[in-house]
């Protein structure tokens, strides 16, 4: 356990950590609109709730510093690999959704005042 401290108390645990709770927050506005992807239906079904109590651990105070919450996830050893793959068919994805909508994006210029 110490290991698994070390590391999320690290620059990189920390992104991480960020990154996680905000895929949590992707997926539970996908639920909530009823947005289905096939493809990861899976992979989103097994990680949501040890996703969930990971984001609760890094952005809501825990009784306990190094919360159980935290570790949950990185115990499953398929989490990071179903991590990945449900964050580049969601990058995917929304890419496409941009494109079916078409939304006409305008180029801006930035100029140093």
């Amino acid at each position: 356990m110490d290991l698994q401290k070390f590391f999320l108390a690290s620059r990189y645990g920390t992104y991480m950590s960020v990154w996680y709770g905000l895929l949590y927050s992707v997926l539970e506005t996908l639920k909530n609109n009823k947005v289905v992807i096939e493809s990861i239906e899976k992979e989103i079904s097994h990680i949501y709730t040890p996703l969930q109590d990971y984001r609760n651990a890094v952005f809501h105070p825990q009784p306990k510093y190094w919360s159980k919450k935290l570790f949950a996830i990185m115990k499953d050893k398929d989490s990071v690999a179903e991590i990945w793959k449900i964050h580049e068919v969601l990058s995917k994805y929304f890419r496409d959704e941009i494109d079916r909508r078409k939304p006409g994006i305008t180029t801006y210029r930035y100029e140093i005042i």
